[in-house]
Protein backbone atom coordinates (compact mmCIF):
# COMPACT_ATOMS: atom_id res chain seq x y z
CA UNK A 1 0.00 0.00 0.00
CA UNK A 2 0.88 3.72 -0.47
CA UNK A 3 -0.30 6.80 0.21
CA UNK A 4 0.46 10.28 -0.07
CA UNK A 5 -0.65 14.18 1.18
CA UNK A 6 0.36 17.24 -0.16
CA UNK A 7 -0.49 21.25 0.21
CA UNK A 8 -2.92 21.62 -3.21
CA UNK A 9 -1.21 25.57 -3.13
CA UNK A 10 2.24 23.76 -3.88
CA UNK A 11 1.25 22.19 -6.30
CA UNK A 12 -0.26 25.16 -7.74
CA UNK A 13 2.75 27.21 -7.80
CA UNK A 14 4.85 24.08 -9.11
CA UNK A 15 2.44 23.83 -12.08
CA UNK A 16 1.96 27.90 -12.71
CA UNK A 17 5.73 28.71 -11.57
CA UNK A 18 7.48 25.58 -11.95
CA UNK A 19 10.10 24.18 -14.93
CA UNK A 20 8.97 24.45 -18.15
CA UNK A 21 5.81 21.81 -18.96
CA UNK A 22 6.12 20.20 -15.81
CA UNK A 23 2.22 19.74 -16.07
CA UNK A 24 3.35 17.77 -19.78
CA UNK A 25 5.81 15.79 -17.37
CA UNK A 26 3.29 14.57 -14.53
CA UNK A 27 -0.01 14.34 -15.89
CA UNK A 28 -1.35 13.02 -19.55
CA UNK A 29 -3.56 14.96 -21.53
CA UNK A 30 -6.81 13.51 -19.88
CA UNK A 31 -5.87 14.07 -16.64
CA UNK A 32 -5.06 17.24 -17.48
CA UNK A 33 -8.77 18.27 -19.17
CA UNK A 34 -10.73 16.25 -16.50
CA UNK A 35 -9.28 18.44 -14.09
CA UNK A 36 -9.60 21.84 -15.57
CA UNK A 37 -13.55 20.73 -16.36
CA UNK A 38 -13.44 20.42 -12.65
CA UNK A 39 -14.65 22.72 -10.20
CA UNK A 40 -11.80 23.16 -8.23
CA UNK A 41 -8.87 22.23 -10.69
CA UNK A 42 -6.13 22.16 -8.37
CA UNK A 43 -7.43 20.44 -6.05
CA UNK A 44 -8.11 17.73 -8.72
CA UNK A 45 -4.66 18.07 -9.96
CA UNK A 46 -3.09 17.51 -6.45
CA UNK A 47 -5.06 14.96 -6.04
CA UNK A 48 -3.46 13.15 -8.97
CA UNK A 49 -0.60 14.04 -8.25
CA UNK A 50 -0.88 12.71 -4.49
CA UNK A 51 -2.09 9.42 -6.19
CA UNK A 52 0.93 8.88 -8.41
CA UNK A 53 3.30 8.98 -5.51
CA UNK A 54 1.26 6.58 -3.58
CA UNK A 55 1.64 4.73 -6.79
CA UNK A 56 5.11 5.13 -7.06
CA UNK A 57 5.71 4.10 -3.19
CA UNK A 58 4.35 0.80 -3.93
CA UNK A 59 5.92 0.04 -7.13
CA UNK A 60 9.29 1.21 -4.97
CA UNK A 61 8.27 -1.28 -2.28
CA UNK A 62 8.41 -4.06 -4.84
CA UNK A 63 11.97 -2.92 -5.91
CA UNK A 64 10.78 -1.45 -9.46
CA UNK A 65 12.16 2.29 -9.97
CA UNK A 66 12.24 4.47 -13.13
CA UNK A 67 8.49 4.52 -13.34
CA UNK A 68 7.64 7.69 -15.37
CA UNK A 69 4.74 10.14 -13.77
CA UNK A 70 2.42 9.90 -17.04
CA UNK A 71 2.58 6.32 -17.09
CA UNK A 72 0.32 5.91 -13.96
CA UNK A 73 -2.69 7.68 -15.19
CA UNK A 74 -5.94 8.51 -12.49
CA UNK A 75 -9.27 7.99 -14.25
CA UNK A 76 -12.43 7.55 -13.54
CA UNK A 77 -14.58 4.19 -13.70
CA UNK A 78 -17.72 3.89 -14.93
CA UNK A 79 -19.35 3.99 -11.19
CA UNK A 80 -17.88 7.60 -10.69
CA UNK A 81 -14.92 6.26 -8.57
CA UNK A 82 -11.64 6.46 -9.14
CA UNK A 83 -9.01 4.11 -10.94
CA UNK A 84 -5.44 3.53 -12.23
CA UNK A 85 -4.80 3.43 -15.79
CA UNK A 86 -1.03 2.00 -16.28
CA UNK A 87 0.73 2.58 -19.31
CA UNK A 88 4.41 1.76 -20.23
CA UNK A 89 7.11 0.12 -17.88
CA UNK A 90 4.47 0.58 -14.90
CA UNK A 91 1.77 -1.74 -17.02
CA UNK A 92 4.62 -4.42 -17.72
CA UNK A 93 6.22 -4.09 -14.12
CA UNK A 94 2.82 -4.60 -12.42
CA UNK A 95 2.28 -7.67 -14.39
CA UNK A 96 -0.97 -9.19 -12.93
CA UNK A 97 -1.12 -6.93 -9.61
CA UNK A 98 -4.35 -4.81 -9.48
CA UNK A 99 -4.90 -1.54 -7.97
CA UNK A 100 -7.85 0.09 -5.43
CA UNK A 101 -7.50 4.28 -5.41
CA UNK A 102 -9.24 6.20 -2.91
CA UNK A 103 -8.71 10.23 -3.07
CA UNK A 104 -9.79 13.15 -1.13
CA UNK A 105 -9.27 16.68 -0.66
CA UNK A 106 -10.20 19.40 1.16
CA UNK A 107 -9.90 23.26 0.05
CA UNK A 108 -6.03 23.02 1.81
CA UNK A 109 -4.73 19.43 1.50
CA UNK A 110 -4.98 16.66 -1.28
CA UNK A 111 -4.57 12.91 0.46
CA UNK A 112 -4.15 9.65 -2.36
CA UNK A 113 -4.47 6.23 -0.85
CA UNK A 114 -3.59 3.22 -3.36
CA UNK A 115 -3.38 -0.63 -1.91
CA UNK A 116 -2.13 -3.17 -4.98
CA UNK A 117 -2.53 -6.55 -4.66
CA UNK A 118 -2.43 -10.21 -6.75
CA UNK A 119 -4.44 -12.27 -7.97
CA UNK A 120 -2.71 -15.70 -7.05
CA UNK A 121 -5.52 -18.25 -8.74
CA UNK A 122 -5.05 -15.78 -11.76
CA UNK A 123 -1.09 -16.08 -12.33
Amino acid sequence: MGTDLIEIARVRAALEGGAPRLAERLFTRDEWTYCQMQSQPWASLAVRFAAKEAVRKIFGQWGIEGVVWRETEVVTNDRGAPALRLHGTALQQAGSARFALSLSHTDELAQAFCVAWKDETHE
